[in-house]
């Protein structure tokens, strides 16, 4: 019996390579990866807009900004993709689009799979995946606003109408920080994800 365990997992282990070549790029690991180490410049970017906005202490901000991107990175972000997966899923029943044959499949295909991009060839993958990157952190900017504006307004109610406009500037120029950062970043990950299959 141990010996039948160790011929299936060895098996198993042979077929990843293989599995793996078919399985496409699910989105939201690559651009966490990269979201998370930008995580701290981030956030002090962030704290200082906001303690401009608000004509508070920067050192008062670093907190509440803090756990408003935490909050956004791990759960608002992960929402973000989970509902362009669901999309995805909804459009075309887990598989993949419908190609890059004309213009306006070409389209179809790229919005229905911005959450997992199917395993195209290198060339279309080469355009769609920065792209893919731009688009996904356009949703994950309203989303961002959204989670961080209801958090901070609970940290400082009495400037309400101030955060509003912060959580707006700062997301603004911390995203701006993101497509540039992300740009860079973007390409490397891809293709060492590419050398993978």
């Amino acid at each position: 019996m141990r010996s039948k365990s160790l011929v299936f997992l060895i098996f198993s282990l042979a077929l990843i390579p293989a599995a793996l070549a078919d399985i496409g790029i699910p989105i939201v690991a690559v651009n966490l990866s990269w979201m998370i180490l930008l995580f701290i410049p981030i956030v002090l970017l962030e704290a200082y807009i906001v303690s401009r906005y608000i004509k508070a202490k920067y050192t008062k901000t670093l907190i509440p900004v803090t756990v408003a991107n935490l909050v956004t990175t791990l759960l608002g972000y992960p929402f973000t993709w989970a509902l362009l997966f669901g999309f995805e899923m909804l459009m075309t029943g887990g598989s993949c689009g419908p190609g890059f044959w004309s213009i306006g499949a070409s389209i179809k295909t790229f919005f229905y799979e911005l959450a997992w991009m199917c395993p195209w060839d290198q060339n279309i993958l080469n355009w769609t995946y920065p792209l893919t990157i731009f688009v996904g952190l356009v949703f994950a900017f309203f989303v961002s606003v959204y989670i961080e504006r209801i958090i901070l307004k609970r940290f400082f109610k009495d400037k309400k109408k101030e955060v509003h406009k912060a959580v707006w500037i700062s997301n603004l120029a911390s995203y701006a920080l993101l497509l540039i950062a992300g740009a860079f970043l973007a390409g490397f990950v891809f293709n060492m994800l590419m050398s993978l299959f």
